[in-house]
């Protein structure tokens, strides 16, 4: 019997939430993407590689969690020479730091289908809070529910380092980059 108190004790404890449920993402149906601003001109792209661990549940926030790598080599803005210079030391130097990292254990409801994750970006070896504001639904899918989650933030990536050198200077490439997701999973009902 003293052997079941312990952890019993521990599961009822304040802060100590039992995990919510994980998803499997949909990485066919999901994207993260970006945008940002050269010389005025809108440069939109996405990242072909991520994966990630979605554990969530409206009614258990305390026991949610995403975790999520991005690879930021697979950036791709359908122009060639723009993808090649973001693999460079002075942009995202993808061969010194060649995974990104978004980790959220907070979640706030905002009222309706709206959330908003109070998470951490790693880029570069640089990390700084970003929160991530988002809807999601979830409906039925045969045996499996599905959620779709959208969201989109900004952040500033000279607070990140990227963008050294010669573009640095913001009248040339704007600080402010939008970045934005849509991720759809599943999982059992």
């Amino acid at each position: 019997m003293k052997r079941f108190v312990l952890p019993l004790l521990l599961l009822t404890m304040p802060g100590m939430a039992a995990e919510a449920p994980e998803w499997k993402i949909d990485t066919k149906a999901s994207s993260i993407g970006f945008a940002a601003r050269q010389m005025n001109v809108p440069i939109t792209g996405l990242f072909e590689v991520y994966a990630g661990t979605i554990r969530f549940d409206p009614a258990n926030l305390d026991g949610s969690r995403i975790a999520m790598e991005i690879r930021p080599a697979s950036a791709n803005t359908r122009q060639k020479d723009v993808d090649e210079q973001l693999k460079l030391p002075d942009w995202f130097d993808a061969a010194k730091h060649p995974l990104a990292k978004y980790e959220a254990e907070k979640f706030i409801a905002k009222g309706g289908d709206r959330y908003e994750a109070l998470g951490q970006l790693t880029l570069r070896g640089v990390t700084r809070e970003l929160p991530l504001p988002f809807t999601l639904k979830i409906a039925e899918a045969g045996d499996k529910l599905r959620a779709e989650a959208k969201g989109e933030t900004e952040l500033k990536r000279l607070d990140f380092g990227v963008g050294g050198g010669q573009w640095r200077a913001t009248d040339v490439v704007a600080n402010e980059v939008k970045v934005n997701v849509s991720i759809t999973a599943e999982r059992p009902k």
